[in-house]
């Protein structure tokens, strides 16, 4: 329902359906681990969904854009546990017997969820041949966001308050027509709560990376990038860093619908891990 679609406002509020999976209705249980069975639930109803959003755009050698929006969940699908202290027979999965301590993971609907999105981007291309340089663009997108979801502690309800802000920056610069490079960076910020429990989860991230794309003839391409990536727990001092090395070869067909290339990826240090911390013996 397009409630106003102007030149360069849009304000619009739709809904949609929000299907099982085969996997969450199915009536079979997976006891590969008998001690952690997973299962579906075939009375699962579909979830519906009910967004408002607003766009306001600007057009022009320079985008820039702002959107807001906002989904209500009616009846979302969330996992749900169940600890069994002894052995305990399940007549409607057929009769499967579920032994001494062990969990069942299953479906279940809950009442609602809400979340929440505020989303600013902007990208400017600034071409100074006059000055005898080649162009170069540049662009960045802020965004915070809140959400409550439902989760379950065994039979109990509870909700997740969970915030985000995350930013980020790319600079691409453009010498001639075969060769681009790209340079990117984010930053991000998440903050975790529930409703039973006063424990607090803030955690911080970011990543750059140089991505260098050529393109030797017309139709084929080469790209290789570097991405490091980081994250931080607020409070325990602890930063898990990961970088990866990523080399790509291809080739553009049908006027650049479609694209074929091989991808080789080299986890450099994987499970790095450093400490801020100091302790002494």
């Amino acid at each position: 329902l397009f409630l106003y679609n102007g030149r360069s406002i849009n304000f619009n509020l739709n809904s949609g359906v929000l299907l099982p999976s085969m996997e969450q209705v199915r009536k079979r249980i997976n006891n590969t681990n008998p001690y952690s069975v997973i299962a579906g639930n075939p009375d699962l109803i579909p979830g519906r969904t009910y967004t408002m959003s607003f766009k306001k755009s600007a057009q022009g050698m320079n985008m820039r854009d702002i959107t807001l929006q906002t989904t209500f969940t009616h009846h979302p699908i969330v996992r749900r546990e169940k600890y069994f202290l002894t052995s305990t027979i399940l007549p409607e999965y057929d009769g499967y017997e579920m032994p001494a301590g062990s969990m069942l993971h299953y479906y279940e609907n809950a009442d609602w969820a809400i979340s929440a999105n505020l989303k600013y981007q902007d990208s400017k291309l600034f071409d100074s041949r006059s000055l005898k340089t080649k162009p170069f663009g540049f662009s960045y997108r802020i965004s915070v966001g809140a959400a409550v979801n439902p989760a379950y502690l065994v039979d109990e309800l509870y909700r997740t308050t969970d915030f985000t802000a995350n930013g980020s920056a790319n600079i691409n610069y453009t010498p001639n027509e075969r060769i681009r490079f790209s340079l990117q960076g984010a930053v991000g910020y998440s903050k975790s709560s529930s409703s039973i429990s006063e424990k607090v989860i803030d955690a911080a991230n970011w990543n750059y990376g140089l991505v260098v794309k050529y393109n030797p003839v017309r139709l084929a391409f080469m790209e290789t990038s570097f991405n490091n990536s980081s994250k931080l727990i607020v409070g325990e001092g602890t930063v898990w860093s990961h970088n990866f090395l990523k080399l790509s070869i291809g080739a553009n067909l049908m006027g650049q619908r479609l694209k074929l290339m091989v991808e080789g990826i080299d986890m450099l240090n994987n499970q790095s891990m450093y400490s801020t911390s100091v302790s002494e013996n």
